[in-house]
């Protein structure tokens, strides 16, 4: 679920703000530290994809249902 979710993301610009040496807002979707960071867990990715103002990906497309759906089954997995 991760994988998929991460995919999604990666392919929708997000990783061009979110890539080494250091992402953006403590994300960078190359490693797993900066994926499964502290900081920043998959329910905070979920929420920024989907709040009103500055929605990310930032001057990009919005996700897709399906994209959104499997970011969504992936913070849900993390929750537990």
């Amino acid at each position: 679920v991760a994988a998929t979710a991460i995919g999604v993301l990666d392919r929708s610009g997000c990783a061009a703000c979110h890539t080494a040496p250091r992402g953006r807002g403590n994300v960078n979707l190359y490693t797993a530290a900066g994926v499964f960071s502290p900081d920043v867990s998959p329910t905070d990715i979920l929420a920024s994809l989907t709040r009103a103002e500055r929605a990310m990906p930032l001057n990009q497309a919005p996700l897709s249902r399906e994209g959104l759906a499997a970011v969504e089954a992936w913070a849900k997995l993390a929750k537990r």
